[in-house]
């Protein structure tokens, strides 16, 4: 056995799986963001280019997407993200929504300025979501020093991590927890005796991302979603 598949082997095993349980499973039909949209005027087969597993609960379900084993329960992958599925049944055929749960990703810093422009301290990283799980399978059998090394380069060359505690890597119903130490070097200029802040310390985009002409989707962006805090306790003196 290769114990490989595609979307539709994964999830068409899993569709089973759940039948031979006593659930109501049944495989839903979707496109690919990058396949195109789906016309819900009709269902015709060349429209759709993957399976989701789907579970009726009274008037509503569940979808499942074994596709990544990060995934938690009704969480799809974003290639899946497509807004609706269609439910293969020779009684009750439908259309079905999908509307991706909420994610955040919120750090938290407490930082001591020193005179030569470098900060000291702590960052507590927390994500929920689909942000959790992208970091649940970066940090999959990997340092957790090279993720943020990785994370952190384009905007702080010259950082260094120290004391990297993770919680909830197994708990998926639970908020992932990243809590290190870093030291990032030079990161505000000195001039003199005076130290100047940029109060942007950090901004996940960098570039603007509206660059195509043609527009096949509405716009959306399932892996972004940020809020960040940062304390500075500055040295005696420090100028704002």
């Amino acid at each position: 056995m290769k114990k490989t598949g595609n979307s539709a082997a994964l999830n068409l095993a899993v569709v089973a799986l759940l039948r031979k349980a006593g659930l109501d499973a049944r495989p839903a039909l979707v496109s690919t963001r990058e396949n195109g949209e789906m016309y819900p005027q009709y269902p015709f087969i060349e429209q759709f280019n993957s399976v989701l597993a789907y579970v009726r609960q009274g008037e509503s379900g569940i979808f499942i997407d074994a596709t990544d084993p990060f995934h938690n329960i009704n969480e799809v992958s974003t290639a899946h993200q497509h807004g609706m599925a269609w439910v293969v049944d020779s009684e009750q055929p439908q259309w079905v929504d999908y509307f991706p749960g909420e994610h955040a990703e919120t750090w938290f810093g407490d930082f001591n300025l020193a005179e030569d422009g470098s900060l000291n301290g702590t960052f507590v990283l927390k994500l929920t979501g689909h942000l959790a799980t992208q970091w649940r399978h970066k940090l999959h059998g990997t340092n957790p020093a090279n993720i943020l090394k990785e994370y952190f380069e384009d905007s702080f060359a010259e950082i260094t991590f120290d004391s990297i505690s993770l919680k909830n890597t197994d708990n998926f119903n639970q908020p992932l927890e990243i809590r290190f130490k870093c030291n990032i070097l030079e990161e505000f200029p000195v001039v003199n005796d005076l130290v100047y802040i940029n109060p942007i310390f950090y901004y996940p985009i960098t570039e603007n991302p509206f660059k195509s002409i043609k527009r096949d989707f509405p716009v959306s962006f399932p892996g972004r979603s940020a809020r960040i805090t940062l304390l500075l306790s500055p040295c005696p003196k420090t100028m704002y």
